[in-house]
């Protein structure tokens, strides 16, 4: 995944001929590294950036373009510094994550200004505050083709199940030219598409009461810290994604039921939450 982070550094344009299909491009752009519009089928590599994250003791998270250039260019202004202190962590499907570690915030500013990259602070706050809410998000659709071979997501056990006709709300998928297509029918017996099928899934979880986020503060021995677990199987909308992993620069630990996003803010989880929706439980 880092070569492949090289290699779009270079490039722009239509995503799926630089790269091996949208799943690729959903961890690079959660990680800050794309822009990718799924309306226009288009994305564009994100300019540098040292992003300054709440909680963390002035680290900084270095994401955006990352060419070779950018890379050497790094390595000599940790080297003609004596206040940087740099380190990186793996991410199971990502390119690693690199960070900076600075006895002050100017370090930290400075180092940026010398990569000629933007410096952010706490970009997962500025991210979720543009996170659309899901209402605005929707918009009336057309309804599947009678001869449309449908499944429908089952809220509990969030699989896909065959269904001869759409006789009750929720979310309806079906393939044409190898191509999933996704609606949602609501109470009102209405379709509904948007573009990012991670609202349609949480649209049709809502009109089940089905909760699929809860938030759980830091251990009080700091062995973890505050966490953002969403049922595995539940995709969040791509901004959401995006303002979540902002929160530590790492995509979310995977278990065999969860995706757990570390280091997200009470504030930044209920917000992500009011958004989709959700009602996260009570702060422990």
């Amino acid at each position: 995944m880092d070569f492949l982070l090289y290699e779009v550094s270079a490039q722009r344009g239509d995503a799926h001929n630089a790269l091996a299909g949208w799943r690729l491009a959903n961890d690079l752009e959660a990680l800050g590294h794309l822009d990718v519009d799924y309306r226009a089928n288009f994305w564009s590599v994100s300019r540098p950036a040292v992003c300054l994250l709440p909680g963390t003791s002035l680290c900084a998270a270095i994401v955006g373009s990352r060419t070779h250039y950018f890379l050497e260019h790094l390595g000599n202004v940790i080297d003609d510094s004596q206040d940087l202190f740099p380190f990186e962590i793996e991410n199971a499907t990502g390119p690693r994550s690199l960070f900076l570690k600075a006895p002050e915030s100017s370090h930290l500013e400075d180092a940026a200004k010398r990569l000629d990259a933007a410096y952010l602070i706490d970009p997962a706050a500025s991210i979720a505050s543009i996170l659309p809410s899901i209402g605005s998000a929707l918009r009336p659709a057309a309804a599947p083709h009678p001869d449309a071979e449908l499944e429908r997501l089952d809220p509990e056990s969030i699989e896909w199940k065959p269904v001869h006709q759409p006789a009750e709300p929720g979310l309806y998928r079906w393939e044409h030219q190898r191509l999933s297509s996704h609606r949602l029918l609501d109470a009102n017996l209405g379709w509904q598409m948007a573009d990012d099928l991670g609202y349609l899934y949480f649209a049709a979880l809502n009109q089940a009461e089905r909760a699929v986020l809860s938030w759980k503060a830091a251990t009080t021995n700091f062995d973890a810290p505050d966490r953002l677990v969403v049922t595995k199987r539940v995709p969040l909308p791509s901004l959401a994604s995006r303002a979540a992993v902002a929160s530590s620069a790492l995509l979310p630990h995977v278990t065999e039921t969860s995706r757990v996003y570390r280091n997200v803010r009470r504030e930044i989880a209920d917000h992500i939450a009011r958004q989709l929706g959700q009602d996260l439980d009570p702060p422990a």
